[in-house]
């Protein structure tokens, strides 16, 4: 059996899905893991995304509006996750603006458009 660092759970080779109705502004999960695992919360239609950790206790997130938004008080490993999170803060907003810039030149090219040429362009620009 070999250990793999992104789904250390050797028995859970897929990971989990569920979803939940907000009811009143809020959802609960409940459940128990064998070990702490990164999992992804998002809404829809609109995609919002949070990144939490499974870990044992209660993990509260808490946000006045968007998972944008979302503030995690949760244990040991959601912490020290915040501190990166928000040290990389400056970086994930780069790349998010890099990525819609990318998009809507996309959507602007040419049927006919050289698109491996256009792909390297944007590649240059990511260096």
């Amino acid at each position: 059996m070999r250990f793999n660092p992104r789904n250390p759970d050797p028995d859970n080779i897929g990971g989990v899905k569920d979803s939940a109705a907000i009811r009143n502004g809020e959802l609960v999960f409940r459940g128990t893991v064998k070990l702490p695992g990164k999992g992804t919360l998002y809404t829809k239609p609109d995609y919002n995304v949070i990144e939490v950790f499974i870990e044992p206790g209660e993990i509260k997130i808490l946000s006045p509006d968007s998972l944008t938004n979302a503030v995690v008080d949760a244990g040991p490993l959601n912490k020290d996750f915040n501190k990166l999170v928000e040290m990389l803060g400056p970086v994930t907003e780069r790349r998010a603006d890099l990525y819609r810039q990318y998009y809507n030149a996309r959507k602007e090219l040419p049927e006919n458009a050289d698109k491996k040429a256009f792909e390297e362009s944007w590649e240059q620009k990511g260096k």
